[in-house]
């Protein structure tokens, strides 16, 4: 081999170690970041839904103890039926077999198992940049994935939407990988990673038959696809495993969550302020711009692997046009867009390598300082979120309310989180009244009440009998329900605590 090709050969080896050991620092930087203030309480993210998954998980520890141990944990036993089924709670069911196997309750072992879902799923996603393009371009695909501040907080959150991430991520890979090899292997992977992410999620069904649907049109046409027993079996596979779950035990539940959210809210997509909202929810969260540029570079994509892009995309619009109320609303509705965004700068990283390719060390040792300073800039930021806030002292106050509140007695009221924060630190259940943030919903949905309404006076009557208690701890709140506030200071009597007002209701004359 001549000199010059023997260079040239030991040049492209060293690029692909050093992008190799490029990729696992990054991996590690990633973890590390989501490591940070590990034992901080989940308050930091939507805590309702975290609070929310962390009552039932206790709940489900104690269910597992001995029968003694469970009369004395009753109350956080029952706890678990105050929140109606949205989802398998196998994530909960995971966490609480890992307490009773560990020893005890540490709400941080969830925050441990998120982080390695997310981890999972930048493995399959670096796994199938590098399959389309390059270990170099891999590199973009998992900065994003791994660094953007908004995935760092949301991926170690206690909600399954990180683990169907990464069921989807490795069902999109084995899709690919199913085309281009078009071998039973990869066939049932493909079924298997596509079942367990509509299993853990259901609104993964848009991404996963967006995806495989275009996978098998790639391969074959549609006549002669119908004929493949691979994609016959695959489909199977994929259709049974959620199937014996949701057209199960929660039928009737899937239906009227279907009815509230989807259909409640289809006049929002006809409303032009609904698309200009949904942006600036992308620009808040991602950037913007890097979506935009992501979105465009699928065109430039091989046709081999544009096909894998185009059905992730649909699925995400598909996503947000299926609950345009939450998808603006409840932020990690958006969280499947990380990894597709990141998937598709891949492309715009294999240009800057290969021209980089071309250009002396010299300018090359100022691309990689500019890009570590690139990198280091949205670490920080995230590294900052994390540390900033401590939620320690804040759970002592919960604590120390639930013991002054009154024992076995029926409470409704405003407080944080729906009642979540007391729920799970205070030990306290307390039925909830509407926010105004509902009424906000209800208006979305085409409802025409308002908390001024003298309708409120009617319904608190409605709402409260039977209760002994009416609780407020989040005071905003009650500000912003004039009729509400009225009513309570106006014909109750009420005692005042740390952060909390309680009013008798049976102090009326």
């Amino acid at each position: 081999m001549p000199g010059a090709a023997r260079m040239k050969t030991f040049r492209a080896v060293s690029l692909e170690a050093l992008s190799v050991v490029a990729a696992l620092l990054i991996f590690l930087l990633g973890v590390g970041l989501r490591l940070l203030n590990l034992t901080n309480p989940p308050l930091d993210f939507h805590a309702w839904r975290q609070l929310r998954a962390a009552t039932i998980a206790r709940g489900m520890y104690y269910q597992m103890m001995p029968a003694e141990i469970q009369a004395e944990r009753e109350v956080e036993i029952s706890m678990i039926n105050y929140f109606e089924i949205l989802e398998p709670r196998l994530f909960e069911r995971l966490v609480a077999i890992t307490y009773y196997f560990t020893g005890g309750e540490r709400l941080w072992i969830a925050r441990l198992y998120t982080i390695a879902f997310w981890s999972l799923g930048g493995l399959a996603l670096f796994l199938l940049a590098r399959r389309i393009f390059s270990t170099p371009a891999a590199l973009v695909t998992l900065v994003y994935y791994f660094v953007l501040p908004y995935g760092v907080t949301a991926s170690r959150s206690f909600q399954p939407d990180p683990w169907m991430v990464m069921w989807i991520i490795w069902a999109a890979y084995a899709w690919h990988r199913w085309r281009e090899s078009k071998g039973w292997k990869w066939a049932l992977l493909a079924g298997v990673f596509s079942g367990m992410a509509v299993l853990i999620k259901v609104f993964a069904v848009y991404l996963i038959v967006a995806v495989s649907v275009l996978a098998v049109l790639a391969v074959q046409p549609f006549r002669k696809a119908l004929r493949d027993s691979q994609v016959w079996v695959a489909a199977a596979v994929m259709i049974l495993i959620p199937a014996v779950y949701y057209f199960g035990s929660t039928g009737n539940l899937a239906s009227g969550y279907i009815s509230g959210w989807v259909l409640g809210f289809q006049g929002l997509l006809l409303k032009p302020y609904f698309y200009v909202r949904w942006l600036n929810t992308l620009h808040s969260l991602m950037d913007l711009v890097a979506v935009i540029i992501g979105a465009a570079c699928v065109t430039l994509f091989p046709q081999r692997s544009r096909y894998l892009m185009i059905g992730l995309w649909l699925g995400y619009l598909l996503i947000g046009l299926s609950v345009p109320s939450l998808i603006v609303t409840h932020d990690y509705y958006n969280l499947t867009l990380i990894p597709i965004v990141a998937l598709s700068l891949a492309w715009l990283g294999q240009q800057v390598f290969e021209k980089l390719a071309e250009l002396p060390w010299s300018w090359r040792y100022v691309f990689i300082a500019i890009a570590l300073l690139g990198l280091a800039y949205p670490s920080w930021i995230s590294r900052n979120t994390l540390v900033a806030v401590n939620y320690r002292d804040e759970v002592k106050g919960w604590q120390k309310m639930g013991q002054e509140l009154p024992q076995n007695a029926k409470i409704i009221g405003i407080t944080h989180d729906y009642g979540a924060r007391l729920m799970y630190y205070g030990k306290v259940a307390v039925t909830m009244w509407p926010y105004a943030a509902d009424q906000k919903m209800n208006l979305l949905a085409g409802g025409n009440i308002n908390m001024n309404d003298s309708y409120w006076v009617e319904e608190f009557q409605r709402r409260t009998q039977g209760y002994d208690y009416f609780i407020v701890t989040n005071f905003v709140e009650l500000d912003a329900q004039p009729v509400l506030k009225e009513l309570l200071y106006g014909r109750y009597s009420y005692r005042t605590g740390e952060g909390y007002i309680l009013f008798d209701l049976h102090s009326a004359p």
